[in-house]
């Protein structure tokens, strides 16, 4: 017969706690839907909470009053404005050709919210509405990283300077659209 043997063990060192989780977000409890006029005061305490530039909200109300913005989309989550998409109008051109295009220039989740797919939910819903109210292409400055996840690319934008040192991209809704020599650009967000 064989013997049990039993080592001697030292006592366990207590875990360190574990980081608090975040309870799982529901994206199909999420709600996207256009802004109404109702919801701008919800829209201006989230930007200011999002965007270290303190004008982010006075930036989007210019655009509001020269009727630039051509799309804005909300998401909502239990009666609650959590996030934020605007496109405005700009002017492009490619090779002297006229491209009907937009600049996606706000994007802003809840910072409690962030990472949970809220952004990538409104970029999507966003693209999808630029492309049935007919326009050709979209163009956005900043984290370049994120966006390509929605086919926005650096290389697509090639033809087209940028203002200053921001980096630029753009994605297609018409095949082919942005293919040329050179465009010229209005300003993004200014």
């Amino acid at each position: 017969a064989r013997r049990r043997v039993v080592k001697p063990t030292a006592p366990r060192p207590e875990k360190p706690a574990a980081r608090a989780r975040r309870a799982p977000f529901r994206l199909h409890a999420l709600g996207v839907r256009e802004e109404h006029p109702t919801d701008r005061s919800q829209i201006g305490a989230l930007l200011n909470a999002v965007f270290a530039r303190p004008d982010e909200t006075s930036v989007l109300e210019g655009a509001r009053a020269k009727r630039d913005v051509v799309l804005s989309l909300v998401a909502e989550f239990d009666s609650q404005i959590i996030g934020h998409i605007s496109f405005l109008r700009i002017t492009a051109s490619i090779d002297g050709k006229t491209v009907k295009a937009v600049a996606l220039t706000h994007l802003a989740v809840e910072p409690s919210r962030q990472g949970r797919g809220i952004g990538s939910v409104l970029v999507g819903a966003g693209l999808e509405a630029a492309r049935t109210a007919g326009f050709d292409a979209v163009f956005v400055t900043g984290e370049l990283t994120y966006f390509a996840r929605f086919g926005f690319s650096s290389q697509i934008a090639t033809a087209f300077e940028s203002a200053g040192s921001t980096p630029l991209a753009a994605v297609e809704l018409a095949s082919g659209v942005l293919a040329g020599a050179s465009g010229t650009l209005g300003d993004i967000g200014a």
